[in-house]
């Protein structure tokens, strides 16, 4: 796992790269269209071809 080193005045730490969670990751129903967003329910809208998309 790559890690990202990050340095301020005080102190020292890491964070971690990669995909952790599919949280904000949705799909379309109709395209197959992935994509990853900020939304507050479980669908969104597809901006492709205005079908819904379902959290994954």
């Amino acid at each position: 796992m790559k890690k990202i080193i990050k340095t301020s005045e005080t102190k020292q730490f890491s964070v971690p790269v990669g995909k952790f969670h599919s949280g904000d990751y949705f799909k379309c129903m109709n395209c197959e269209y992935t994509v990853r967003m900020l939304v507050l329910g479980n669908t969104a809208t597809c901006s492709k071809c205005g079908g819904r998309m379902v959290r994954i």
